[in-house]
């Protein structure tokens, strides 16, 4: 279901996708990727309150995940909140300086 999910939303199928991210977390709850993913599905949909809340909570699943805190930035940004923006991308360069995507 990860796999299919993260393929979906890629397409930008993101209803299908949060679908099978769905199930996938039913069936890992904490999987910090399938969160990360399933929060930018929701994000393609207009959902922000589900997208944040998915992305927060793979942040709390994997501190040390750059990708997690990455996505969580963009997500900010979008949303105006410029200074948590700035904090989540930090993060992600504090857990992985070499991330290139948060530097950017």
């Amino acid at each position: 279901f990860h796999g299919r999910g993260a393929l979906l939303a890629h397409l930008g199928e993101a209803q299908r996708a949060v679908l099978d991210l769905t199930e996938a977390l039913r069936l890992s709850p904490d999987n910090p990727r399938a969160l990360v993913q399933r929060g930018n599905a929701y994000a393609q949909l207009g959902d922000q309150a589900s997208a944040q809340a998915d992305l927060l909570r793979a942040t709390q699943a994997a501190p040390g995940l750059a990708f997690a805190w990455h996505h969580l930035g963009i997500l900010q940004s979008e949303m105006g909140e410029a200074q948590a923006a700035l904090d989540s991308f930090s993060r992600a360069l504090e857990v992985e300086p070499g991330h290139l995507a948060a530097r950017i």
